[in-house]
């Protein structure tokens, strides 16, 4: 059933995967491996919406915090939120272009373009939300509150350089964690 599952998350008593070749995200009961719920049509593409028409383009990164999963949309170069009480889908940031902006700071995230965020990771308590971003070669982040994007890290240049920003670079980062720990 699954086509190139790529991201888990779990939250509200469901594991969340990103199944990216089938444009979707599956919610499935750990018990009894039923999938409990479909958001996206699966047809690769881009709509807002309910769980039903809203459409995705090779999702990958997936987080939960909440009642609400956050989605790194990579084709469409877009971070979705995804409201389970609601059951709708909302853009957050990204203007859906293929972004070219290696300075950020404070922008509006839904008016600067992004550029293949791939995955995506809760920070600062959850009033941000760090994003891979692999085609910039870059850590951004997103401020819930203020809904703005700034870069974290790397120069936008494809190398590994150790340092603070903007002197460190990175190479097309794809994976994230967050760490809950002491």
């Amino acid at each position: 059933q699954l086509r190139y599952p790529v991201k888990i998350t779990y939250g509200d008593g469901l594991l969340w995967i990103s199944d990216s070749k089938a444009n979707r995200i599956l919610g499935v009961d750990l018990k009894n491996g039923n999938i409990e719920a479909q958001i996206g049509s699966g047809r690769p593409s881009f709509h807002d919406g309910d769980f039903q028409h809203a459409e995705f383009q090779s999702p990958q990164g997936i987080v939960f915090n909440q009642g609400k999963l956050w989605v790194a949309d990579s084709k469409n170069n877009l971070i979705r939120e995804i409201d389970l009480r609601a059951k709708k889908v909302k853009t957050i940031a990204g203007t859906g272009e293929l972004g070219s902006s290696r300075i950020a700071k404070n922008h509006k995230a839904l008016e600067i373009a992004i550029s293949t965020p791939l995955d995506l990771a809760l920070w600062n308590g959850g009033k941000e939300m760090v994003i891979a971003m692999a085609g910039g070669h870059q850590l951004w982040s997103y401020d819930f509150a203020k809904k703005t994007l700034n870069v974290l890290a790397g120069s936008g240049k494809e190398f590994i350089d150790d340092g603070v920003y903007p002197q460190n670079s990175l190479a097309q980062p794809s994976g994230l964690f967050e760490f809950k720990g002491n």
